[in-house]
């Protein structure tokens, strides 16, 4: 379970004998990438020399009203998480006193240095996974959506 929500990958691209040093990039790309091209992305990055990646994957931004936009991801631990968490959060953002409903499948709300919604890999159960993020996002999504319109 834990491995789905991992997002880094290690490519081995020096010979068996030669000692393997980290070298690579953040990974970022626009919202909504063709899955087709991941597996180019990654082989351009190997022909550079690059075999360490840090994936940061953002699935969508919504606007929600003219100038505010709510958006999805997916973050494999940072300093605010030190674990693979899906989040959503807003643009503008709130101030951490803006009331904020309860989130379903088990998400928290995030309110150091930004404001939204997490679900946490530590807090997605072992079984029903699937309706259990779908359960997260929709929630995280509606309740942004409220925020941002002011209700």
């Amino acid at each position: 379970m834990r491995a789905l929500l991992l997002a880094s990958f290690v490519l081995a691209l020096q010979a068996a004998d030669a000692p393997i040093f980290p070298y690579g990039a953040v990974y970022f790309r626009k919202s909504n990438p063709p899955e087709q091209d991941w597996a180019r992305d990654h082989q351009t990055a190997a022909r550079i020399g690059m075999n360490t990646f840090r994936h940061w994957f953002m699935w969508s931004a919504i606007e929600v009203a003219p100038g505010k936009t709510v958006g999805l991801g997916m973050e494999p631990g940072d300093e605010y998480w030190h674990e693979p968490y899906f989040y959503s959060n807003m643009s503008p953002s709130p101030t951490p006193e803006t009331p904020r409903g309860e989130l379903a499948g088990n998400g928290v709300w995030n309110t150091r240095d930004w404001i939204g919604a997490v679900l946490p890999a530590s807090r997605v159960g072992e079984t029903g996974q699937q309706s259990q993020v779908e359960e997260f996002v929709r929630s995280a999504v509606r309740e942004c959506t409220r925020i941002l319109r002011g209700g």
